[in-house]
């Protein structure tokens, strides 16, 4: 396992004309990222609560299947963290990229994750 922090690049804090995407970095300080996760490149999100040789003790982990056949795994250091995330990647996908671009089963996932309207 590498240690990494992520950071969101959508919206306004993603720069001009930039896809949204997840950057990661190499550590909390750094402001030139490692790499980044284009949110078009995502295939599937999951919750692997399994995941062998996870760095924190609960295992609360994330899988992102990626285009091309990468897959990140992301281990949060809490439960809250863990449901944070998997909440706020199903929400960019479903706010910044059209459900019809989405393959099958990750627009499940995101159509079910909706928060409906508040009237």
């Amino acid at each position: 396992w590498r240690r990494r922090w992520f950071r969101w690049l959508v919206g306004s804090s993603a720069p001009p004309g930039a896809p949204p995407s997840i950057a990661y970095f190499k550590n909390e300080q750094d402001t030139v990222p490692k790499g980044q996760v284009l949110l078009r490149d995502v295939r599937d999100v999951l919750e692997s609560p399994d995941v062998a040789d996870a760095p924190t003790s609960h295992a609360l982990a994330l899988r992102l299947s990626i285009e091309g056949g990468r897959l990140f795994i992301m281990s949060a250091e809490s439960a809250a963290d863990h449901q944070m995330w998997l909440r706020e990647i199903r929400r960019a996908l479903r706010e910044y990229l059209p459900l019809d671009s989405l393959p099958p089963r990750l627009r499940i996932q995101v159509e079910s994750t909706a928060v409906p309207a508040e009237m």
